[in-house]
C-alpha cells in the first residue's frame, strides 16, 4: 500500500502509471522515467519527481518486480481491475507535484523529456495540458497524438473512412488534424492518454479522469473539460515518445472500434445537446454493427480463402490426371462421364483438403513435412474408400494415384507462389530466419544473444553496431546505421538501453521510419527484449496480445456459429438421433440457443474479462464439450487464432459427444 510518509513538498512532477499485466514494458518505462528524472535534477537540483504506479490486480509478476527493482515508486495495489480512469484518480488524490504526467506503461520517454516539458509549461502559463509526438515501435507517427473534438460531423468523416481518403482537407481530415504538420507545435482539442502532461492547478478545478470511462475516451473528455475551463491544450512535437501498443493494426481492430465508440457514446451524452447526442449515438450504433458485419464477412472469407486455393490446385491435379489417363488408356479426353468429372473429382479433392486441415496446414507458416503428410494420408484414405465403392463407381484407381502424386508437387509449388506475393505474410518454415543487428556494447550484446538463443532460435545476428570496436562483427556505429542495414539486409534491429540513451534510440527509430524493419529494445537488469507486440525474457515468453475472445468480432463470430449450428442440428435431429448419444442432445441445443453454453471451448473460461454484457453476444460458458487439443499449451493457439472452421472440425471429431454433458 501507499506510504504517505514518503510525500515531499518540493515536487515538480507527479508521474502516474496504471499497470495491468505488462511487467517488462513497465520495467522499461520506469527505467526511462528515472533517467529523465536524473537529467532533470542536474538542471534543476531543487526539482523532484514522484512516481506512482497503480496496479489493477496484475498476475504476471509486476508487483514482485516493482518492489525489488523500483522501491522508490509509490505503489497502489488494487484487488480488481478498476479501469484506467479510476486507477489514475486513486494516485491523483496523493499527488503533490505542480504538474501531473499521466503515462502509459507501454511507453519509452527520452532523457530530456521532463526538462523540455517543464520549460515549455513554465514559459506558457495559459496551457492546461500538453502532449508529445507519439510514434509506434516501428518509428511511425501515431495520428492520435493530435485530434479535434469528435463532434457529429467530425465523427461522420472518421467513421466512414473519409478522413483517410482526404487527410489534408480541413473538414474531412479534422479528426486527427492531419492537415496540420506533424512537427509543428499547435493548439489542438484532444491529446492521447498515453502521455498527458497536465498543470495540477487546472486539474484541481476541472477534475481528473471521469470514471464513467472504463477504457478509452477519458482523455477526450479531460481535454475538452480543460478547454471549457479556458485553458489551452497543446501538441508539442519537440518531445517524442514511443508508444508500443499504438500499432495501426490494433487501432484498426474491431475490438478497439467497439470499445472506443462505446466511450464516445458516453462522451456525447455528457457534453452534447439531446438532439446532437441522439444523432451521434445513432451514427455510432450504425457504425458498430456495420463494422461487426464487415469484420465477420472478412474473417469468413479469410478462413476459407486458402483452403479454396488448395481445392482448386488439388482438383486440377485430379482433372489433369484424368485427362492424361483417358488419352493414354483410351486415346480420347472425353472417355469419363461429366458426373465423374464434377462430383467424384470434387469428392477426391475434399478428402485431401480435410486431411491437410487435420495436419495443421492452414496457417500463415507452412511446414513442408505437414503438407506432404496430409496429402499422403488423403491418398491412403481415398484408396481405402475406393475399395468400398460399388463396381460401377470404380472408374480408375490410376487417376487416384496420379492425382495424389501430382498434388505432392503442385500444392507445395502453389504455396511457394503465395510467398512471392507483395505484402504477404505467408512463409515456409525454412524461410523464417530473421537477420538481426544488435546495437550496444559487449556485455549487453552477450546477454541479448543468450535470450535470442533460448527464445528465438530462428534469429541470426549478422552484425553489431557499437561505439567501440571490440569484435569483427562490429560493422559501425549509429551514424552509419542505414548503410549497415542495407549491406547486411537486416530484418530487425535490437537496441541495448543503457549503452544508448532512450533519446538516441527513439530518434534513430523515428529517422529510419522503415515499415519493413522490426525494432526491439534490450533492457539491462531485466533480461528482456521488448518489441511492439511481445516480450522475450530469459526464462519465459510473455505475450502481450489478448486472446481472440476478448475481442468483440471473434465473440460475435463464435456466437453466430453456435446459433447456426444449433439450428442445423435441430433440423437434422431425426437422422442424428440414430447413431449418437441422445441423453442431453435437445437440452444442449436449447442451452446454446439461449446463450448459456457454447459448442467448443477449453477448460479455461475464455469469455471472461471485458464487459460486453450489453452487446448482442452473450457470455457463453465452455461446458458442452471440451477440445482435448485446446487444453494446456494448445489452448493458447485456439484462443489467439480462433476461427469458426476450428469449431466445425472439432465438432465433427466429437459429434457423438454433442448429446452428453461434460
Amino acid at each position: 500500500m501507499l506510504n504517505l510518509s514518503l510525500m515531499k513538498t518540493d515536487i515538480k512532477i507527479s508521474v502516474i502509471i496504471v499497470n495491468y499485466n505488462v511487467e517488462y514494458f513497465l520495467a522499461q518505462c520506469l527505467t526511462s522515467v528515472l533517467k529523465a528524472n536524473e537529467a532533470l535534477s542536474k538542471i534543476y537540483p531543487k526539482a523532484a519527481t514522484e512516481i506512482f504506479v497503480v496496479d489493477n490486480n496484475s498476475v504476471d509478476g509486476s508487483i514482485r518486480m516493482l518492489k525489488k527493482e523500483f522501491p522508490s515508486v509509490k505503489l497502489i495495489q488494487n484487488k480488481e481491475n478498476v479501469g484506467f480512469a479510476k486507477a489514475n484518480n486513486q494516485a491523483y488524490k496523493f499527488a503533490s507535484g505542480k504538474y501531473i504526467l499521466a503515462l502509459n506503461p507501454d511507453t519509452l520517454i527520452e532523457e530530456n523529456t521532463f526538462i523540455r516539458a517543464l520549460n515549455f509549461m513554465e514559459e506558457n502559463t495559459g496551457i492546461g495540458a500538453m502532449g508529445p509526438k507519439l510514434i509506434n515501435g516501428k518509428g511511425i507517427f501515431l495520428k492520435e497524438s493530435k485530434r479535434a473534438l469528435p463532434t457529429p460531423w467530425v465523427a461522420f468523416y472518421k467513421i466512414f473512412g473519409l478522413s483517410n481518403l482526404f487527410p489534408k482537407s480541413k473538414k474531412a481530415g479534422k479528426y486527427h488534424l492531419s492537415f496540420l504538420p506533424d512537427n509543428q507545435t499547435n493548439d489542438v482539442d484532444v491529446l492521447a492518454g498515453a502521455f498527458m502532461f497536465l498543470r495540477k492547478s487546472v486539474i484541481d478545478k476541472t477534475g481528473f479522469f471521469d470514471e464513467r470511462f472504463f477504457m478509452y475516451g477519458e482523455d477526450i473528455d479531460l481535454s475538452y473539460r480543460i478547454l471549457l475551463a479556458g485553458y489551452r491544450v497543446v501538441y508539442f512535437p519537440e518531445i517524442t515518445v514511443i508508444h508500443y501498443k499504438g500499432e495501426s493494426t490494433k487501432k484498426a481492430s474491431f475490438n478497439y472500434v467497439y470499445v472506443f465508440y462505446k466511450a464516445m457514446k458516453i462522451f456525447a451524452e455528457k457534453h452534447f445537446s439531446k438532439k446532437n447526442a441522439f444523432l451521434y449515438t445513432s451514427l455510432i450504433n450504425l457504425a458498430i454493427y456495420f463494422r461487426a458485419f464487415l469484420s465477420f464477412i472478412y474473417r469468413v472469407i479469410k478462413s476459407v480463402l486458402l483452403p479454396f486455393y488448395d481445392f482448386i490446385i488439388i482438383y486440377s491435379s485430379f482433372f489433369l490426371s484424368m485427362q492424361f489417363w483417358a488419352w493414354y488408356k483410351w486415346n480420347t479426353s472425353a472417355y469419363y462421364p461429366l458426373d465423374f468429372t464434377i462430383y467424384f473429382l470434387s469428392f477426391y479433392s475434399l478428402i485431401i483438403l480435410v486431411t491437410l486441415w487435420f495436419k495443421n496446414n492452414y496457417r500463415m507458416i507452412f511446414h513442408l513435412k505437414n503438407m506432404l503428410s496430409g496429402i499422403f494420408t488423403g491418398g491412403i484414405m481415398l484408396l481405402s474408400l475406393y475399395a468400398l465403392f460399388s463396381e460401377s463407381l470404380r472408374y480408375s484407381r490410376a487417376i487416384l494415384l496420379l492425382g495424389t502424386f501430382l498434388s505432392f508437387g503442385l500444392i507445395p509449388l502453389g504455396r511457394y507462389l503465395l510467398t512471392l506475393l507483395p505484402g504477404h505474410k505467408f512463409r515456409y518454415y525454412t524461410q523464417l530466419q530473421v537477420r538481426a543487428i544488435i546495437a550496444g556494447e559487449h556485455q549487453s550484446i552477450e546477454k541479448t544473444m543468450r535470450i535470442l538463443a533460448s527464445r528465438l532460435p530462428n534469429v541470426k545476428v549478422v552484425a553489431y553496431i557499437s561505439e567501440k570496436n571490440f569484435s569483427e562483427k562490429v560493422a559501425g556505429n549509429l551514424n552509419n546505421i542505414k548503410e549497415i542495414i542495407q549491406i547486411y539486409q537486416a530484418h530487425e534491429i535490437i537496441f541495448c538501453l543503457g549503452d544508448y540513451k532512450a533519446g538516441e534510440i527513439i530518434h534513430t527509430i523515428f529517422s529510419l521510419n522503415n515499415k519493413a524493419l522490426e525494432f526491439k529494445i534490450f533492457t539491462d537488469g531485466f533480461s528482456a527484449v521488448i518489441g511492439s507486440n511481445s516480450v522475450y525474457a530469459d526464462a519465459e515468453f510473455v505475450s502481450v496480445q489478448n486472446n481472440s475472445f476478448t475481442k468483440f468480432s471473434y465473440r460475435f463470430q463464435k456466437r453466430l456459429f453456435d446459433i447456426i449450428f444449433a439450428l442445423l442440428l435441430l433440423l437434422l435431429y431425426p437422422i442424428l438421433a440414430i447413431f449418437m448419444e441422445r441423453g442431453k442432445f435437445m437440452r444442449n441445443i436449447c442451452a446454446v440457443l439461449a446463450g448459456k453454453q457454447t459448442w467448443v471451448a477449453s477448460e479455461i473460461d475464455v469469455f471472461s474479462a471485458n464487459d460486453f454484457s450489453r452487446t448482442p453476444v452473450v457470455d457463453v460458458r465452455p461446458d458442452v464439450f471440451l477440445e482435448d487439443e485446446v487444453n494446456g499449451n494448445h489452448y493458447f493457439g485456439y484462443s489467439k487464432r480462433y476461427s469458426f472452421i476450428k469449431d466445425l472440425f472439432n465438432i465433427l471429431k466429437a459429434v457423438k459427444k454433442l448429446g452428453t454433458k461434460i
